[in-house]
Protein backbone atom coordinates (compact mmCIF):
# COMPACT_ATOMS: atom_id res chain seq x y z
CA UNK A 1 0.00 0.00 0.00
CA UNK A 2 3.33 2.24 1.04
CA UNK A 3 4.65 1.75 -2.46
CA UNK A 4 0.77 2.64 -3.92
CA UNK A 5 0.65 5.86 -2.49
CA UNK A 6 4.09 6.73 -3.01
CA UNK A 7 3.96 5.74 -6.77
CA UNK A 8 0.90 7.92 -7.01
CA UNK A 9 2.22 11.03 -5.31
CA UNK A 10 5.39 11.02 -7.58
CA UNK A 11 2.74 10.45 -10.66
CA UNK A 12 0.38 13.66 -9.52
CA UNK A 13 3.12 15.90 -8.76
CA UNK A 14 4.54 15.50 -12.42
CA UNK A 15 1.04 15.65 -13.77
CA UNK A 16 1.75 18.66 -15.26
CA UNK A 17 4.92 18.34 -17.30
CA UNK A 18 3.37 14.86 -18.68
CA UNK A 19 0.41 16.23 -19.62
CA UNK A 20 -1.67 13.71 -18.28
CA UNK A 21 -4.95 14.01 -19.22
CA UNK A 22 -8.06 11.28 -18.23
CA UNK A 23 -11.56 10.49 -19.18
CA UNK A 24 -13.82 7.79 -17.56
CA UNK A 25 -15.81 5.20 -19.59
CA UNK A 26 -19.22 3.80 -18.09
CA UNK A 27 -19.15 0.72 -19.37
CA UNK A 28 -17.73 -1.46 -17.03
CA UNK A 29 -20.56 -0.25 -14.33
CA UNK A 30 -22.60 -1.60 -15.78
CA UNK A 31 -20.92 -4.91 -15.32
CA UNK A 32 -19.58 -4.37 -12.17
CA UNK A 33 -20.25 -2.42 -9.82
CA UNK A 34 -18.06 0.57 -8.97
CA UNK A 35 -15.32 -0.14 -11.31
CA UNK A 36 -13.98 2.41 -13.73
CA UNK A 37 -12.03 2.47 -16.94
CA UNK A 38 -10.24 5.26 -17.37
CA UNK A 39 -8.44 6.36 -20.57
CA UNK A 40 -5.30 8.65 -19.79
CA UNK A 41 -2.99 10.27 -22.02
CA UNK A 42 0.46 11.10 -21.32
CA UNK A 43 3.72 13.09 -22.77
CA UNK A 44 7.42 11.78 -23.14
CA UNK A 45 9.16 14.18 -24.38
CA UNK A 46 7.59 14.22 -27.27
CA UNK A 47 6.01 11.25 -27.46
CA UNK A 48 1.80 10.75 -26.62
CA UNK A 49 0.57 7.58 -25.70
CA UNK A 50 -2.55 6.97 -24.09
CA UNK A 51 -3.28 3.85 -22.51
CA UNK A 52 -6.43 2.43 -20.03
CA UNK A 53 -6.67 1.23 -16.29
CA UNK A 54 -9.56 -0.42 -15.28
CA UNK A 55 -10.08 -1.22 -11.21
CA UNK A 56 -12.40 -0.60 -8.74
CA UNK A 57 -11.02 2.56 -7.29
CA UNK A 58 -9.45 5.99 -9.35
CA UNK A 59 -6.17 5.62 -7.79
CA UNK A 60 -5.23 1.50 -9.13
CA UNK A 61 -7.02 2.75 -12.05
CA UNK A 62 -4.24 5.21 -13.07
CA UNK A 63 -1.54 3.65 -11.96
CA UNK A 64 -2.45 0.94 -14.05
CA UNK A 65 -2.85 3.34 -17.42
CA UNK A 66 0.63 4.40 -15.70
CA UNK A 67 2.35 1.32 -16.17
CA UNK A 68 1.35 0.18 -19.52
CA UNK A 69 2.51 3.70 -20.98
CA UNK A 70 5.52 3.06 -18.92
CA UNK A 71 5.95 -0.39 -21.13
CA UNK A 72 5.28 0.72 -24.34
CA UNK A 73 7.96 3.48 -23.53
CA UNK A 74 10.70 1.04 -22.45
CA UNK A 75 9.82 -0.80 -26.00
CA UNK A 76 10.34 2.50 -27.97
CA UNK A 77 13.21 3.37 -26.02
CA UNK A 78 14.94 0.13 -26.83
CA UNK A 79 15.59 -1.80 -29.61
CA UNK A 80 12.61 -4.30 -29.74
CA UNK A 81 10.01 -4.00 -32.49
CA UNK A 82 6.72 -4.66 -29.90
CA UNK A 83 6.26 -4.65 -26.38
CA UNK A 84 5.89 -8.37 -26.26
CA UNK A 85 7.44 -9.65 -22.32
CA UNK A 86 7.93 -5.76 -21.10
CA UNK A 87 6.38 -4.95 -17.64
CA UNK A 88 6.41 -2.66 -15.45
CA UNK A 89 5.34 -2.26 -11.94
CA UNK A 90 5.85 -0.92 -8.65
CA UNK A 91 7.05 -4.03 -7.24
CA UNK A 92 10.28 -6.10 -8.46
CA UNK A 93 8.79 -9.26 -8.21
CA UNK A 94 5.02 -8.39 -9.94
CA UNK A 95 6.68 -6.84 -13.01
CA UNK A 96 9.00 -9.91 -13.56
CA UNK A 97 5.97 -12.10 -13.02
CA UNK A 98 4.10 -10.24 -15.29
CA UNK A 99 6.71 -9.67 -17.78
CA UNK A 100 6.47 -13.41 -17.83
CA UNK A 101 3.16 -14.26 -18.06
CA UNK A 102 2.42 -11.94 -21.12
CA UNK A 103 5.65 -13.79 -23.20
CA UNK A 104 3.70 -17.06 -22.67
CA UNK A 105 0.40 -15.77 -23.14
CA UNK A 106 1.58 -14.29 -26.89
CA UNK A 107 3.43 -17.83 -27.12
CA UNK A 108 0.57 -19.47 -26.96
CA UNK A 109 -1.65 -17.61 -28.82
CA UNK A 110 0.81 -17.47 -32.01
CA UNK A 111 1.63 -21.37 -31.81
CA UNK A 112 -2.15 -22.00 -32.06
CA UNK A 113 -2.67 -19.38 -34.71
CA UNK A 114 0.04 -20.31 -36.83
CA UNK A 115 0.14 -24.27 -36.23
CA UNK A 116 -3.71 -24.22 -37.47
CA UNK A 117 -4.83 -25.88 -33.84
CA UNK A 118 -8.09 -24.83 -32.78
CA UNK A 119 -9.06 -23.10 -29.38
CA UNK A 120 -11.16 -25.20 -27.52
CA UNK A 121 -14.27 -23.85 -25.06
CA UNK A 122 -13.83 -22.86 -21.86
CA UNK A 123 -17.65 -23.04 -19.52
CA UNK A 124 -17.28 -19.74 -17.28
CA UNK A 125 -18.58 -21.19 -13.79
CA UNK A 126 -21.90 -20.03 -12.70
CA UNK A 127 -20.26 -18.67 -9.24
CA UNK A 128 -18.39 -16.15 -10.69
CA UNK A 129 -19.94 -12.74 -9.64
CA UNK A 130 -19.83 -10.86 -12.22
CA UNK A 131 -19.90 -13.58 -15.24
CA UNK A 132 -23.83 -13.37 -15.96
CA UNK A 133 -24.04 -9.56 -15.94
CA UNK A 134 -21.16 -10.00 -18.87
CA UNK A 135 -23.02 -12.16 -20.86
CA UNK A 136 -26.00 -10.19 -20.35
CA UNK A 137 -24.05 -7.06 -21.18
CA UNK A 138 -22.77 -9.01 -24.54
CA UNK A 139 -26.64 -10.39 -25.39
CA UNK A 140 -28.47 -7.31 -24.88
CA UNK A 141 -26.33 -5.40 -27.44
CA UNK A 142 -26.61 -8.60 -30.15
CA UNK A 143 -23.17 -9.76 -29.40
CA UNK A 144 -21.72 -13.10 -28.77
CA UNK A 145 -19.03 -13.66 -25.69
CA UNK A 146 -17.16 -16.48 -25.78
CA UNK A 147 -13.86 -17.46 -23.71
CA UNK A 148 -11.49 -20.07 -25.02
CA UNK A 149 -8.53 -22.09 -23.01
CA UNK A 150 -4.78 -20.57 -23.30
CA UNK A 151 -2.68 -22.98 -22.39
CA UNK A 152 -3.00 -23.94 -18.53
CA UNK A 153 -4.38 -20.86 -16.95
CA UNK A 154 -4.72 -18.53 -19.57
CA UNK A 155 -8.19 -17.53 -21.56
CA UNK A 156 -8.93 -15.83 -24.84
CA UNK A 157 -12.45 -13.63 -24.68
CA UNK A 158 -13.87 -13.57 -28.43
CA UNK A 159 -16.51 -11.12 -28.73
CA UNK A 160 -18.42 -11.67 -32.11
CA UNK A 161 -20.42 -8.74 -33.50
CA UNK A 162 -21.36 -10.75 -36.69
CA UNK A 163 -25.22 -10.44 -35.81
CA UNK A 164 -25.14 -6.98 -33.83
CA UNK A 165 -27.56 -4.24 -36.13
CA UNK A 166 -24.27 -2.75 -37.31
CA UNK A 167 -22.13 -6.16 -37.65
CA UNK A 168 -18.57 -6.31 -37.03
CA UNK A 169 -15.98 -9.40 -36.89
CA UNK A 170 -14.46 -10.00 -34.15
CA UNK A 171 -12.82 -8.38 -31.05
CA UNK A 172 -10.89 -10.44 -28.67
CA UNK A 173 -8.80 -10.03 -25.49
CA UNK A 174 -5.48 -12.47 -24.43
CA UNK A 175 -4.82 -13.06 -20.45
CA UNK A 176 -1.99 -15.31 -18.73
CA UNK A 177 -2.87 -15.16 -14.83
CA UNK A 178 -1.99 -17.29 -12.37
CA UNK A 179 -6.05 -18.43 -12.17
CA UNK A 180 -8.65 -19.13 -15.05
CA UNK A 181 -10.86 -16.04 -13.05
CA UNK A 182 -8.33 -13.64 -13.14
CA UNK A 183 -7.50 -14.46 -16.89
CA UNK A 184 -10.93 -14.33 -17.89
CA UNK A 185 -11.64 -10.64 -15.63
CA UNK A 186 -8.73 -9.45 -17.32
CA UNK A 187 -9.50 -10.70 -20.93
CA UNK A 188 -13.01 -9.72 -21.14
CA UNK A 189 -11.79 -6.04 -19.98
CA UNK A 190 -9.88 -6.01 -22.56
CA UNK A 191 -12.72 -6.94 -25.30
CA UNK A 192 -15.04 -4.86 -23.67
CA UNK A 193 -13.35 -1.92 -23.56
CA UNK A 194 -12.12 -2.31 -27.25
CA UNK A 195 -15.79 -3.26 -28.62
CA UNK A 196 -16.98 -0.45 -26.73
CA UNK A 197 -14.72 2.28 -28.03
CA UNK A 198 -14.32 0.82 -31.39
CA UNK A 199 -18.08 -0.35 -32.22
CA UNK A 200 -20.47 0.76 -30.16
CA UNK A 201 -19.86 4.62 -29.32
CA UNK A 202 -20.28 7.04 -32.28
CA UNK A 203 -18.15 6.78 -35.30
CA UNK A 204 -17.03 3.41 -34.79
CA UNK A 205 -13.76 2.23 -36.63
CA UNK A 206 -13.27 1.28 -39.77
CA UNK A 207 -12.73 -2.27 -41.04
CA UNK A 208 -9.96 -3.65 -43.56
CA UNK A 209 -10.86 -6.34 -45.27
CA UNK A 210 -8.06 -8.88 -46.44
CA UNK A 211 -7.08 -7.31 -49.73
CA UNK A 212 -6.99 -4.03 -48.45
CA UNK A 213 -5.06 -5.67 -45.71
CA UNK A 214 -2.31 -6.84 -48.10
CA UNK A 215 -2.24 -3.79 -50.09
CA UNK A 216 -0.78 -2.14 -47.05
CA UNK A 217 3.05 -1.00 -47.59
CA UNK A 218 3.92 -0.99 -43.99
CA UNK A 219 0.89 -2.85 -41.82
CA UNK A 220 0.78 -1.92 -38.16
CA UNK A 221 -0.66 -3.36 -34.95
CA UNK A 222 -3.83 -0.94 -35.83
CA UNK A 223 -4.47 -2.74 -39.06
CA UNK A 224 -4.29 -6.05 -37.58
CA UNK A 225 -7.53 -5.01 -35.42
CA UNK A 226 -9.44 -3.23 -38.35
CA UNK A 227 -8.38 -6.44 -40.05
CA UNK A 228 -10.25 -8.74 -37.33
CA UNK A 229 -13.31 -6.52 -37.58
CA UNK A 230 -14.11 -7.37 -40.62
CA UNK A 231 -16.89 -9.88 -41.18
CA UNK A 232 -15.16 -11.58 -43.97
CA UNK A 233 -12.46 -11.89 -42.33
CA UNK A 234 -13.32 -12.98 -39.00
CA UNK A 235 -15.92 -15.68 -40.59
CA UNK A 236 -12.43 -17.11 -42.15
CA UNK A 237 -11.67 -17.81 -38.86
CA UNK A 238 -14.47 -20.18 -37.30
CA UNK A 239 -12.22 -22.75 -37.68
CA UNK A 240 -9.83 -21.76 -35.20
CA UNK A 241 -13.05 -21.71 -32.47
CA UNK A 242 -13.64 -25.00 -31.98
CA UNK A 243 -17.34 -25.96 -30.40
CA UNK A 244 -16.39 -29.07 -28.15
CA UNK A 245 -14.35 -29.25 -25.32
CA UNK A 246 -10.91 -31.69 -26.37
CA UNK A 247 -11.39 -30.90 -30.51
CA UNK A 248 -7.61 -30.30 -30.15
CA UNK A 249 -4.68 -31.37 -28.26
CA UNK A 250 -3.13 -28.42 -25.80
CA UNK A 251 0.23 -27.77 -27.16
CA UNK A 252 3.67 -27.49 -25.06
CA UNK A 253 3.64 -24.17 -22.95
CA UNK A 254 6.81 -22.30 -21.96
CA UNK A 255 8.41 -23.28 -18.86
CA UNK A 256 9.81 -21.19 -16.58
CA UNK A 257 13.16 -22.28 -16.88
CA UNK A 258 13.23 -21.69 -20.25
CA UNK A 259 12.72 -17.96 -20.20
CA UNK A 260 14.97 -14.98 -18.83
CA UNK A 261 14.27 -11.98 -17.82
CA UNK A 262 16.22 -8.52 -17.48
CA UNK A 263 15.87 -5.45 -15.86
CA UNK A 264 15.50 -2.55 -17.69
CA UNK A 265 16.57 1.39 -17.22
CA UNK A 266 14.79 4.06 -19.43
CA UNK A 267 17.06 6.27 -21.05
CA UNK A 268 14.65 9.47 -19.70
CA UNK A 269 16.21 12.21 -17.77
CA UNK A 270 12.69 12.96 -16.37
CA UNK A 271 11.91 9.44 -15.28
CA UNK A 272 15.00 8.10 -13.55
CA UNK A 273 13.43 8.83 -9.90
CA UNK A 274 10.34 6.79 -11.13
CA UNK A 275 8.97 4.34 -8.29
CA UNK A 276 8.28 1.62 -11.41
CA UNK A 277 10.35 -1.25 -11.98
CA UNK A 278 10.96 -2.05 -15.28
CA UNK A 279 11.71 -5.81 -16.18
CA UNK A 280 11.75 -7.82 -20.22
CA UNK A 281 11.07 -11.30 -20.69
CA UNK A 282 12.33 -13.32 -23.28
CA UNK A 283 13.14 -16.68 -24.76
CA UNK A 284 15.41 -18.33 -27.50
CA UNK A 285 12.29 -21.28 -27.78
CA UNK A 286 9.38 -18.89 -27.72
CA UNK A 287 7.44 -17.80 -30.64
CA UNK A 288 7.39 -13.85 -30.86
CA UNK A 289 4.20 -11.48 -31.69
CA UNK A 290 4.68 -10.02 -35.03
CA UNK A 291 3.15 -7.26 -38.00
CA UNK A 292 2.43 -8.60 -41.06
CA UNK A 293 2.46 -11.97 -42.82
CA UNK A 294 4.15 -14.88 -41.56
CA UNK A 295 7.76 -14.87 -42.50
CA UNK A 296 10.61 -16.92 -42.01
CA UNK A 297 12.18 -14.45 -40.31
CA UNK A 298 9.49 -13.81 -37.80
CA UNK A 299 8.75 -17.65 -36.77
CA UNK A 300 10.57 -19.81 -34.89
CA UNK A 301 9.50 -23.27 -36.87
CA UNK A 302 11.60 -25.34 -33.94
CA UNK A 303 9.21 -23.89 -31.28
CA UNK A 304 5.67 -23.89 -33.29
CA UNK A 305 7.24 -27.79 -34.31
CA UNK A 306 7.68 -28.82 -30.42
CA UNK A 307 3.72 -27.27 -29.85
CA UNK A 308 2.17 -28.96 -32.46
CA UNK A 309 3.97 -32.33 -31.86
CA UNK A 310 5.39 -32.82 -35.52
CA UNK A 311 8.07 -31.51 -37.74
CA UNK A 312 6.66 -28.19 -39.35
CA UNK A 313 8.01 -26.70 -42.54
CA UNK A 314 7.20 -23.02 -43.13
CA UNK A 315 4.67 -23.97 -45.66
CA UNK A 316 2.61 -26.02 -43.34
CA UNK A 317 1.58 -22.51 -41.18
CA UNK A 318 -1.31 -20.76 -41.21
CA UNK A 319 -0.73 -17.98 -44.09
CA UNK A 320 -3.75 -15.56 -42.68
CA UNK A 321 -2.52 -12.52 -41.23
CA UNK A 322 -3.34 -12.90 -37.16
CA UNK A 323 -6.10 -10.22 -35.55
CA UNK A 324 -3.65 -9.43 -32.42
CA UNK A 325 -3.56 -5.43 -32.69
Amino acid sequence: MASSQRALAWLLERSGSLELQIAQQDWLEEILEGWIDLQCTFQFEGRQLATWGASDNNDTALLKAFAEALERLAMLTSAHQNSNGFAAHIDPVEARRNAKLELIERDLFFCHFLTKTPLTPFAVPSNWFWASDAADWAEERGLSLRFYHLGSTGLFCRIDGRHHENAFGLISGLAFKPTHEASALSAFVEAGRAATVQRLLPFPTKSLSISEFWELPSPNFGHHGRLALDVGYASSLDWFFAETPGASAPGRELEDSWIEVEDLTLPIESLRDCPYVFARAFSARAQNLFIGKARPEVVNLARLSEFAGRELSFDDLNPLPHPVD
